[in-house]
């Protein structure tokens, strides 16, 4: 197995569980403003939507999820962590699960809930892969939780064109995503756009309204970010690039 390097994951890692997004992103000298219109914020929101939100056992306050590539002798790594919060908002409500999905060889690296290794169980659907505690964790109405999930995927993003889902399954506060990428290879027509939840699987609309960042890095690294505020529920988002 390849071991980090030292600009790579490790420090990634650190600067995550040392304090959360704001000194990673401080790190990356992105010098993003995280103001947004009103309007901004509830755009989506169907009423069906926010009934069926008004039920839901748990919001996320926060979701930061990163995805770094480095390459190690050769080979693509993708250090992945997602780092979230969860209010709950029913007695007795188990963790939700976390999901990740690459086409290369997947592994997790470790799973923290408030700040306390687990063990874990890993179910795998396709190219899902769906983890959680192997206890069972049970929160009451009122808790606030930190979990965070570490893995890596191996050759998992080599083709040409390229890209990253992420998909609105929860009630969310604000969800913010960054990828790295390596200065031995930096990618081409970045760009983002999203499905609304009754869109056919080929309709892919544009994002010119949502608001994301792609600057270097400190690093010589080129860094995209970008945050939404209350995004729809049932949206899917997608990074796409060129290698």
């Amino acid at each position: 197995m390849a071991q980090p390097s030292p600009d790579g994951p490790a420090w990634l890692t650190r600067m995550l569980l040392q304090g959360g997004k704001s000194v990673y992103i401080e790190t990356l000298s992105l010098g993003y403003k995280f103001g947004r219109l009103v309007w901004d914020i509830w755009k989506g929101l169907s009423n069906s939507a926010k009934a069926l939100w008004k039920r839901a056992p748990y919001r996320f306050v926060s979701s930061l999820t990163t995805l770094e590539f480095v390459y190690e002798g050769g080979t693509q790594i993708a250090y992945y962590v997602q780092d979230r919060t969860v209010l709950f908002r029913k007695p007795d409500t188990a963790l939700p699960p976390f999901l990740f999905e690459t086409s290369g060889k997947d592994s997790v690296e470790k799973l923290i809930v408030e700040g306390d290794e687990r063990d874990y169980s890993k179910e795998q659907w396709e190219r899902n892969h769906y983890v959680e505690p192997v206890d069972r964790l049970v929160y009451e109405k009122g808790q606030s939780v930190r979990a965070v999930l570490l893995a890596r995927s191996v050759n998992g993003f080599c083709n040409s064109r390229e890209d990253f889902s992420v998909d609105v399954r929860y009630w969310m506060d604000a969800m913010t995503f960054v990828i790295v990428f390596p200065p031995q290879k930096m990618p081409r027509n970045l760009v983002l756009v999203y499905q609304e939840r009754d869109d056919q699987p080929d309709v892919w609309r544009d994002s010119r309204w949502e608001k994301y960042d792609v600057r270097h890095t400190t690093r010589e690294r080129l860094a995209f970010y970008w945050e939404e505020k209350n995004p729809a529920l049932g949206r899917r988002y997608k990074i796409l690039w060129d290698w």
